[in-house]
């Protein structure tokens, strides 16, 4: 049992989309009120030598932003994740320079409709 705990661990450490096989759990960064209904789907790969990643999340015509879920999977390091609201809104995450940072995200985005709001055409 404990050798094929072990070669589960280490096929997840070589390709972490067979994580998903195994059941490992992602570590969740979430911002904000968990209202409203997903219209922003992305997910991606993070590589070894890439230590951070900017995902922009869009900026829907009356729609206000609720809720930001970042899924994280690498069982190995803990990543920096933040919500930066400038001008645009976009998802940092990042990796200190020898945290191992092969890894996989999701992220989900979900807005509500403005009242009273219309789009010009």
């Amino acid at each position: 049992m404990k050798c094929f705990i072990l070669i589960s661990f280490l096929i997840c450490c070589i390709s972490p989309s067979l994580c998903t096989i195994f059941r490992i759990t992602p570590e969740t960064f979430q911002f904000g009120s968990d209202i409203g209904n997903v219209e922003f789907y992305d997910s991606g790969t993070i590589g070894v030598f890439q230590k951070h990643v900017e995902v922009p999340i869009p900026i829907l015509p009356c729609k206000k932003l609720t809720y930001v879920r970042v899924d994280i999977y690498n069982q190995l390091a803990s990543p920096n994740v933040s919500l930066i609201n400038n001008n645009d809104i976009s998802v940092l995450i990042r990796y200190r320079l020898l945290q191992h940072s092969k890894s996989n995200y999701e992220i989900i985005a979900k807005y509500v409709p403005i009242p009273f709001c219309v789009t010009i055409v």
